[in-house]
């Protein structure tokens, strides 16, 4: 059983505190993370999974999924990762499973009736036959906006703050050590400078996360110092014992009995 739980923005908090001034963080930033104790999560319905899928290509594969399609009274924010995605995700179905997936069972609705202005009414608004009926009570709402539009230097903006806090208040000491592993395991075999580089940004979340990646970062660095020396010596050691595998000359049999040790 899932519980779905989501943050919706009510009406009343929209024209409230709806200005980007209240924010301390631009809030249509898909890198961002609202606090769920300032703005807390919202039950809206309970996912009830009982069964696996009896055809696993037909239920599983050929389902399509797009952000764009929403139930009535649902809108989107100016998330500009949301935006390039209600395009995105169709267009991608579209050529994934053809031209009418919507028409493929797993994508219609469940013994409903859903001919998609094909042999149906129409889907469009206005229209001649008293299809898709305008509603008053989920019309789009309308926004303020201020400003100029034009490219700018994006360095000013806050982004240690939320990070700062999953380092202090959210991960536990396992966690953090956990963090700082993978964090070395893909920076370890890059060079130096880019190593140092990484370091400085990371203390800027905190100078303790900081210090424990540089402390790991180092023992990283000299375990794969030390695998390349013995991987070296061992190269050494078996040009000696196998002249044949470095010599061109001695790659014929009677060579290679001569010259090579086993």
């Amino acid at each position: 059983m899932y519980f779905a739980r989501k943050r919706i923005l009510t009406e009343d908090f929209t024209t409230c505190y709806g200005r980007l001034n209240f924010f301390l963080f631009n809030r249509n930033n898909a890198l961002q993370v609202w606090s769920h104790k300032e703005f807390p999560l919202i039950p809206v319905g309970k996912i009830v999974l009982n069964k696996n899928s009896s055809n696993y290509f037909a239920e599983v594969e050929q389902s399509a999924f797009a952000p764009s399609h929403v139930v009535p009274g649902i809108e989107f924010s100016p998330d500009k990762m949301l935006q390039g995605r209600l395009f995105a995700y169709p267009d991608t179905q579209f050529h994934r499973l053809g031209p009418n997936y919507v028409q493929l069972p797993i994508n219609c609705p469940y013994r409903a009736r859903a001919h998609n202005t094909q042999r149906g009414m129409p889907s469009y608004h206005p229209n001649s036959f008293n299809g898709a009926l305008e509603r008053a009570d989920v019309k789009e709402s309308a926004w303020s906006v201020s400003g100029d539009v034009e490219r700018f230097n994006a360095e000013d903006e806050d982004n240690f703050s939320q990070p700062r806090e999953l380092w202090l208040k959210v991960l536990d000491e396992s966690a953090r050590g956990r963090l700082v592993d993978n964090i070395v395991e893909s920076l370890k075999y890059c060079k130096p400078f880019i190593q140092e580089r990484a370091v400085k940004n990371f203390a800027q979340v905190h100078e303790d996360f900081g210090n424990a990646l540089r402390k790991a970062l180092q023992k990283a660095n000299d375990a794969v110092q030390k695998k390349r020396e013995e991987e070296t010596e061992f190269s050494a050691k078996e040009s000696v014992m196998m002249p044949c595998a470095v010599n061109p000359h001695m790659k014929n049999i009677s060579n290679l009995s001569k010259h090579c040790k086993y």
